[in-house]
Order: structure tokens, then C-alpha cells, then sequence
């Protein structure tokens, strides 16, 4: 991500990159201490509603996640999400409605895909006021408290048997 966001900068001054939360890779935490004013690192908030409120996208170049839960944050704050294409974030993102997928690992296409997002601000928008509708729809604490309380009783009933 650093390496695309370098190469987007050259051409787009007025953009920064924000990381926020504790740091788990090591040679991120060394790349984040070179001088750079476009780069910003806070290592804790108990407040990214607010972050997620200040970005245009929530950029998750990963290569493995379970699910992703930060994606339904983010989109709950209307923020959409531009990410790798991989398992779990399949599921938090619907492409071309919700968010961005690049390939994974590719520099010049996380790039390409953030040029285009700087290029299409209204698209960026419009798609995330459809992230948000889609989190306040299919992931309300309530929906997905009764689901997982279903599939508890499920499991329990499968064990009884």
C-alpha cells in the first residue's frame, strides 16, 4: 500500500494516508517511521467512527482475512472499502456496488485502483452511501444476534441427537 500510495502522490499532492490501530507487521512499523508528511500513523482510537467519517475509502490491501469487520464499519459511516481480492472480504464487499477489489499483492494495481478512485469522487460516494445502506440492512446488531442465537440452537440441537 505504501508503495502504491507513493506512486499515486507524484501526481495527486493533496492526498494523505492515514493508518490508525495497533501495528502487528514489523517492517510496516519501520516503513511508517520514514519521514513522510502524506503518511500519518495513530496507533489507537476508541473512536473510528470519526476516521472512517474524515476518508474517502477504506483501503485493506491484505492477504488473509476471516471476515471483514472493519469493511461493515467503515460502510456504516458510508465510507466504502477498496481491498484485496481475496476470501472473507468477498463477503463484507460487493464489487462494483459497495467497493473496489485489486489483485492481491499487485502495486500497480492497488495504484491503478486508487487513481480511480481519486478520479471518481461521485462513483466513490455513491458507492458508499450503498456500503452504508447495505451494513444498516444486512449486518443491524439485532439480525445478526438472532442469527448467530439460531445457529447456536442448531448446533446444540445437532449434539442432543
Amino acid at each position: 500500500m505504501i508503495e502504491a500510495f507513493k506512486k499515486v502522490k507524484k501526481k495527486y499532492q493533496k492526498i494523505l494516508l492515514i493508518f490508525v490501530g495497533p501495528m502487528e507487521d514489523k517492517k510496516l512499523k519501520y516503513l511508517l517511521k520514514i519521514n513522510d508528511e502524506k503518511i500519518l500513523f495513530f496507533d489507537r482510537t476508541s473512536e473510528p467512527d470519526k476516521w472512517f467519517s474524515l476518508a474517502d475509502i477504506l483501503c485493506l490491501p491484505s492477504y488473509r482475512e476471516g471476515f471483514g469487520t472493519v469493511v461493515i464499519e467503515a460502510a456504516c459511516c458510508g465510507t466504502p472499502t477498496l481491498c484485496s481480492n481475496i476470501y472473507g472480504l468477498k463477503d463484507a464487499v460487493i464489487k462494483n456496488k459497495t467497493g473496489f477489489f485489486h489483485r492481491v499483492g499487485s502495486i500497480d494495481d492497488l495504484k491503478n485502483k486508487m487513481l480511480y478512485v481519486l478520479k471518481n469522487k461521485d462513483l466513490v460516494k455513491k458507492y458508499g452511501n450503498l456500503a452504508r445502506k447495505r451494513a444498516m440492512k444486512d449486518f443491524e446488531q439485532s439480525i445478526i444476534t438472532k442469527k448467530l442465537l439460531e445457529f447456536i440452537e442448531l448446533r446444540i440441537s445437532n449434539t442432543s441427537n
